[in-house]
């Protein structure tokens, strides 16, 4: 290829690429002009889709409280997801004070009507004591919960439970995964 053609095929490529940009910025403008159509009806998925929009700032700026107030919607609205959501702003401190009470009673809303996540973070906190005692036994049942509806994150954190117990037991576990320590009681060998 000479020069001229090579110049010839970086200007193509240039213009393919605005072009492309355009018709992906277009359909960003269409995407969410149907959730938001969706979420006027009262669509609950749509109002959680737009808040997760909010909180991670896709195509707007970040904004929390634009988030709560979309997944508070959606929430209102029955959905399990958004009651999630709205769990782990809480626990995380995302746009509000952190507190892990009403962290835990969203996620047990959102548990109770089959948010494997929510599950999944209820372990979590009873494992590492986030607002209640540390209680291994509960930690493993909402990681079980989890894992039984397919959730990876929820498989993997109970595998990783069950390593640290069999490990802990030999007296093999290396200081670096003390706090993964499965009860209280034992210590790193």
């Amino acid at each position: 290829m000479n020069k001229k053609e090579n110049e010839r095929e970086n200007l193509f490529q240039v213009k393919r690429k605005k072009c492309a940009q355009k018709v992906f910025d277009r359909a960003d403008v269409v995407r969410d002009a149907w959730y938001l159509r969706a979420a006027g009806h009262g669509n609950s998925d749509a109002e959680n889709q737009l808040g997760y929009f909010a909180e991670e700032g896709w195509d707007q700026p970040q904004s929390y409280a634009e988030a709560r107030a979309w997944f508070t919607k959606a929430a209102e609205h029955g959905n399990a997801s958004a009651k999630e959501n709205i769990g782990y702003m809480f626990q995380h401190g995302l746009g509000v004070q952190t507190d892990y009470a009403k962290a835990m009673f969203w996620f047990v809303e959102a548990a109770a009507h089959g948010d494997s996540d929510a599950g999944n973070q209820l372990g979590w906190m009873y494992q590492f004591g986030q607002g209640v005692e540390p209680d291994d036994a509960k930690a493993v049942t909402w990681y079980r919960m989890s894992a039984d509806q397919g959730n990876r994150r929820g498989i993997d954190n109970l595998d990783q439970f069950k390593v640290c117990w069999r490990t802990a037991a030999r007296g093999k576990l290396p200081t670096s995964l003390s706090p993964m320590l499965p009860s209280r009681g034992l210590s790193a060998g």
